[in-house]
């Protein structure tokens, strides 16, 4: 009975996922999705922002996100009338939103920040010697257990030792490595986003109270935290870190001077 569940639940999803599908025409963009291929319809003379996701997954797979009329709230986060998921060509279809409303540009982001994957990696270093410490003593559990059940000989003892010893530190880092490939920040006007492979958040720049940065050999981490200390949104492993510091402070400062 949960096999059958199981399937049916899979099929259904597929399905769903086939039916989904957009299409720009001359006075709208339709959304359509689910089994009952139902549809949502905006016109262009209501589109006032779009937004443009692409991580470097998407990027190699050639597809992207487009969110349309996006709106920062800091009771109910962030919300859009329209989330554009997996749109291939998504450049050129942003594009064409952009010119068929008018020719609007404030959905464009002033800039980009994305983390260095292998500064993350280098970060665990320490880890990594820590891990191979206390992992002798279960890997080696490990294989003596297995070629007492499983009556293998010396090599394949030794093959179930390294795969103990080694396995949980790579699948470690391969998870930070794909975490902060997949993440990247959109620094707005009035706000900054963090968008990673299963969703986005963003904070508005008027609940900021301080900025600071911490800068390495290469990269650097900017953090942002509220009035009473607390972090809002940190920005690690970045490239251009201090290009990323400047713009969210200045930033920051014009808010604090509108208010």
């Amino acid at each position: 009975m949960f096999a059958v569940t199981v399937v049916t639940v899979l099929v259904l999803s597929t399905l769903g996922y086939r039916n989904r599908g957009y299409e720009v025409t001359e006075d709208a963009v339709v959304e359509r999705r689910g089994l009952l291929g139902n549809s949502r319809t905006l016109p262009h003379d209501e589109v006032e922002d779009v937004h443009l996701t692409q991580t470097r997954y998407q990027g190699a797979a050639g597809v992207g996100t487009i969110r349309v009329n996006e709106d920062v709230d800091k009771e109910e986060g962030v919300t859009e009338d329209m989330r554009l998921r997996y749109v291939e060509n998504p450049r050129e279809v942003y594009e064409e939103l952009i010119e068929r409303s008018g020719g609007l540009t404030s959905g464009a982001p002033r800039s980009v920040a994305e983390p260095m994957p292998g500064a993350a990696l280098q970060g665990l270093k320490l880890f990594f010697a820590l891990a191979a410490v206390f992992l002798v003593l279960p890997a080696a559990l490990a294989a003596v257990l297995a070629t007492i059940l499983l009556e293998l000989s010396l090599p394949g003892a030794v093959l179930v030792f390294a795969v103990a010893l080694i396995g949980p530190p790579l699948l470690w880092t391969a998870y930070v490595y794909m975490k902060y490939d997949g993440t990247s920040y959109e620094i707005y006007h009035g706000h900054v986003e963090k968008n990673t492979g299963s969703g986005h958040s963003a904070v508005a720049f008027d609940d900021v109270e301080d900025v600071k940065h911490d800068g390495h050999d290469g990269f650097g981490h900017v953090g942002l935290f509220d009035d009473e200390g607390d972090v809002l949104l940190s920005m690690k492993y970045l490239s251009n870190s201090e290009h990323v510091y400047d713009l969210v402070s200045q930033s920051v400062e014009d808010e604090e001077s509108f208010t």
